[in-house]
């Protein structure tokens, strides 16, 4: 995609939004964006790509100390996960 149709749908962002949100109901995003960078090719699966990184037990503990102010239990899981997986996938941009 082109930085030029980024920019146009990210301002037809909103519009797009709403018309999934009415199609999907409570399944839709809660938030698009849109970014230059290559479409893949017709029919090409996402299995293709590589497997995220698994978090590490130090990643783990460290994304439990991010979420541990967190009251809400489900709430700090989600952000617990979403730390560690964060850290996994820093950790990993950082062997290439």
């Amino acid at each position: 995609m082109s930085a030029t149709w980024a920019f146009e749908l990210g301002h037809l962002g909103e519009e797009i939004q709403s018309k999934l949100a009415a199609q999907l109901g409570g399944g839709a995003p809660r938030a698009i964006r849109f970014a230059p960078g290559p479409v893949p090719a017709p029919g090409a699966s996402e299995e293709a790509s590589p497997p995220p990184p698994r978090p590490t037990e130090e990643d783990d503990r460290a994304a439990a100390a991010i979420a541990a102010a967190v009251g809400d239990d489900e709430l700090r899981e989600l952000i617990r996960r979403a730390a560690a997986a964060s850290l996994a996938g820093r950790r990993d941009d950082r062997s290439v």
